[in-house]
């Protein structure tokens, strides 16, 4: 199989660290820069520059249109402020491989897997109803979800469609020492150039409503206003309605069930 892995960068000094690793585990890497300063010593490595105003959306678009383009079989995608081994990439890749019908596995964060460290299952991974910050998935299925469109909450709503396609998504649920850490990224624009509160706020709001309208069926979100709140949005997956899609395409091929009552 050919892998290889993304990362989409912005006015930022981190990629490059990230690049090391992901290097020593796919057959290359690809960081798409926008202004960001890419420091990587292997020679797997490969950089592609956009204008500082490319995005991130459209960043992940180009790594999955790279990837179709040179034959791909499977790809990583990788914020560049995170922190991991290569050993969580080699163990995603071989759930993605064992399990035709898992449409994406992600990283878990070292706080989410505490959080669920009690929960049993029957594979090396929990349902998620997403694949964020760190995430492998096959070529081809990423071609027929499509590509990226909302410049906030992207990964929900293309995790979304996937779902509704029938592919599950999994986050790996294996060892505390399997999952990614964040760390703080020097930047010389702070965020690495993300808008401002005021615009970042109206774009979610945006989002938001997309969201609602498209996917109320198995997803509704919610944001909060004001300065005593204590999150900027919360969201809830209807369980019963996102399972009837694989199980539709697929029935109960992935084999899967944990202790939360999820069979699929």
């Amino acid at each position: 199989m050919k892998i290889l892995a993304g990362i989409p960068t912005r006015l930022r000094s981190t990629s490059g660290k990230i690049a090391d690793i992901l290097a020593q585990a796919v057959d290359e890497v690809l960081i798409v820069s926008q202004g960001a300063q890419v420091n990587s010593g292997s020679s797997n490595v490969v950089v592609h520059e956009k204008d500082v105003n490319f995005g991130l959306v459209a960043a992940r678009n180009y790594i999955l249109s790279y990837a179709v383009k040179n034959n791909f079989d499977f790809v990583v995608q990788s914020d560049d402020d995170l922190s991991y081994t290569p050993h969580i990439i080699e163990y995603m890749l071989k759930e993605v491989w064992d399990n035709p019908t898992l449409g994406a596995i992600a990283s878990s964060s070292r706080a989410y897997f505490n959080w669920d460290k009690d929960v049993e299952c029957t594979k090396n991974f929990l349902l998620a109803p997403c694949s964020p910050q760190l995430w492998v998935a096959r070529t081809s299925i990423l071609e027929e979800v499509g590509e990226w469109t909302l410049e906030y909450l992207e990964d929900r709503e293309h995790a979304a469609r996937m779902w509704k396609l029938g592919y599950a998504i999994g986050m790996l649920h294996i060892d505390i020492s399997l999952t990614h850490n964040p760390f703080i990224a020097r930047t010389n624009i702070s965020a690495g150039g993300q808008d401002k509160s005021i615009a970042r706020k109206e774009k979610l709001r945006q989002a938001i409503e997309y969201m609602n309208k498209y996917h109320s069926n198995i997803v509704r979100l919610k944001i909060y206003e004001g300065k005593s709140a204590k999150r900027t949005f919360s969201s809830r997956y209807y369980w019963n309605n996102l399972l009837k899609f694989p199980i539709a395409r697929f029935g109960y091929a992935l084999k899967y069930e944990d202790s939360r009552g999820r069979i699929l």
